[in-house]
């Protein structure tokens, strides 16, 4: 069964009016941060099925962090909707429908030394 899941196309630490990423929640193999990334893979060597966060900050550190902070965000909600007897209605919007803002708050995420809510610079899939 699928497990739909979706989050807002980010580019520029902008959302993208009308524009939405949609995957099969349940496929989700893996979750990795390295670097200024978040990976989410969610079928092995499939197009279109692994959502990137990239995010910025101040030095590596700051970025690591920030990737580290939406796992943790995103991670609990990924475990209810994909572990064992996890239940899915129509499509989970996995950051609620928050502004750019709001995203930024909720997550904790921070670009200390830049413009106000620029930590997230994009979420695309690939």
């Amino acid at each position: 069964m699928k497990k739909l899941i979706s989050f807002p196309t980010v580019t520029s630490d902008a959302l993208v009016a009308n524009s939405i990423i949609v995957v099969d929640g349940a496929g989700l193999l893996e979750m990795n941060t390295t670097a200024a990334t978040l990976v989410l893979t969610f079928a092995a060597g499939s197009a279109n099925s692994i959502v990137t966060f990239d995010f910025d900050g101040d030095d590596a550190a700051e970025k690591l962090l920030n990737a580290k902070k939406m796992y943790d965000f995103l991670r609990p909600k990924l475990e209810i909707l994909v572990g064992r007897g996890g239940v899915s209605k129509g499509v989970l919007d996995m950051l609620e429908g928050k502004t750019i803002a709001e995203i930024h708050t909720a997550t904790g995420i921070v670009h200390t030394s830049g413009s106000a809510n620029t930590a997230l610079k994009s979420i695309a899939l690939s």
